[in-house]
């Protein structure tokens, strides 16, 4: 049983609005890093220049119609509904959330215009945000009796929290506990202001909450120190040695001869239940908006990260997973991956036969019949043939025709800036043929049917691997 106190209805319905914003897909062109004490106004209906909060419509029914009311005596004239002295710039609600430990101070404050402003009190970035009456409303609902225990001494990790609520008189500071609560002011501030990472961070990654996850995020800093926490979390852990992470401290080493200039802002493709991730790029440790700085965005990242990103990526999936073993709930597990995250290329042949070609060397081959056979090949066979393929220029940046599924023979090719395919019907490009006849010719072999009777597989063979 969970120590946690049972949520409000009004926080549930908060969580729920401040979540939604996470399930968006993002449809327009990101802009560059915005430099420190940047304002974003942001009026309704126009996207904010940082990640926007989208207000999801409500199922809140219509009201019954209006009943006309009776007409004033003669003589009487009808009083104004409001009062001439009403201020609107007057402050109605504010909250701040702080973790000492990482270096987040973020306030958020709403006036009686339904103007909001959140800011970030370290980097002075703001964004500014109109016509947000009704998500006023659930901050009123979320925080209206919110009690706050004292924050232990001496725990720069745990989230401290207050808030204040004008009309109510309400106010309190504390620590922060209610797991939905953390999950959604965590959310509403990253979804406006970009993710935060601590200073000095070389590497980063923070991904929306699903339905498996909540949020998360991992970060690097210049000093080797390695960060890794739950948008639920009371308390953040304190940071390990990147070190006791071969994996990620070995691909980080490369991350001064990434290719940072000629990566996209965006590399997004739609699919089921994948959350919105964020990568930070920063090998000088130099800050967001440095000139030797990157962020870029990502959906599905087995459909749509590029080559160069690929090791790093993997590292830092690795890194995220004990986080994430720890606070899964029993019995609830994602669904496999239609392409596993280390593809490098995936070839479906009009026979109904199948390659898979993964980053360890790893070879997955299925037959027409579907029985599956598993090999290896030498890393650099695999990274030689990829890159061969991508430099013919032959094959077009994302994976619609493997989505669409309208033409039988299909290959996506993971390039070092994009993935790649090309698909056809009955001849493929012709630039690309040498190369398909070698892969023909590796499919053939490892499922038998370069041999003139091969012996009946077992549901899962094992081939020879045949450097």
């Amino acid at each position: 049983m969970s120590d946690w106190p049972r949520p409000r209805p009004g926080r549930l319905l908060l969580l729920l609005f401040f979540l939604l914003a996470a399930c968006s897909r993002p449809g327009v062109t990101p802009t560059p890093p915005l430099p420190t004490s940047a304002v974003i106004d942001t009026p309704a209906g126009n996207a904010a220049t940082v990640t926007p909060f989208v207000l999801p419509p409500t199922f809140t029914p219509p009201p019954p119609p209006a009943v006309p009311s009776p007409p004033a005596p003669a003589g009487v004239t009808p009083t104004a509904t409001l009062g001439a002295d009403v201020d609107f710039a007057e402050k109605v609600v504010e909250f701040r959330y702080t973790i000492p430990a990482l270096g987040l101070d973020r306030r958020v404050e709403a006036n009686r215009a339904g103007r909001i402003d959140i800011v970030d009190e370290t980097t002075g970035l703001v964004a500014v945000l109109r016509n947000q009456g009704p998500i006023i409303e659930q901050f009123r609902l979320g925080f209206g009796g919110l009690s706050l225990p004292p924050l232990p001494e001496d725990c720069p990790g745990c989230v401290a929290f207050s808030y204040e609520l004008v009309d109510s008189g309400e106010s309190g500071e504390g620590w922060l506990q209610d797991p939905v609560l953390l999950a959604s002011v965590e959310n509403y501030t990253a979804a406006n202001l970009g993710p935060h990472f601590p200073a000095g961070s070389v590497f980063g990654l923070r991904r929306n909450a699903n339905a498996f996850n909540a949020a998360h995020s991992l970060a690097v800093t210049a000093d080797g120190q390695l960060w890794r926490w739950l948008a639920t979390d009371a308390e953040v852990a304190a940071p390990v040695a990147v070190d006791s992470e071969p994996a990620l401290a070995a691909a980080l080493a490369a991350l001064p001869a990434l290719p940072l200039a000629d990566l996209q802002g965006e590399y997004l493709v739609d699919c089921p239940v994948v959350p919105l991730e964020v990568l930070y790029l920063a090998p000088a440790g130099e800050g967001e908006g440095g000139a030797n700085s990157r962020t870029i965005r990502l959906i599905c990242p087995a459909f749509s990260l590029p080559a160069s990103l690929l090791p790093l990526y993997l590292a830092a999936d690795g890194a995220l997973a004990p986080l994430l073993a720890q606070a899964a709930q029993e019995g609830l597990e994602p669904p496999p991956l239609a392409l596993p995250l280390d593809t490098m290329l995936d070839y479906q042949r009009v026979d109904g036969a199948h390659l898979t070609m993964q980053l360890s060397g790893q070879v997955v081959a299925t037959d027409p019949a579907g029985s599956i056979y598993t090999t290896t090949l030498p890393v650099s066979q695999v990274i030689s043939l990829t890159t061969r393929l991508a430099e013919t220029n032959r094959l077009v940046r994302g994976v619609t025709a493997y989505t669409a599924g309208e033409l039988p023979n299909i290959l996506l090719v993971r390039g070092p800036l994009a993935m790649l395919e090309a698909a056809w019907r009955d001849l493929a490009p012709a630039d690309i043929r040498p190369i398909l006849v070698e892969l023909d010719a590796l499919l053939d072999e490892i499922i038998g049917l370069s041999e003139a009777e091969p012996i009946p597989p077992e549901p899962t063979p094992t081939a020879t691997a045949t450097p």
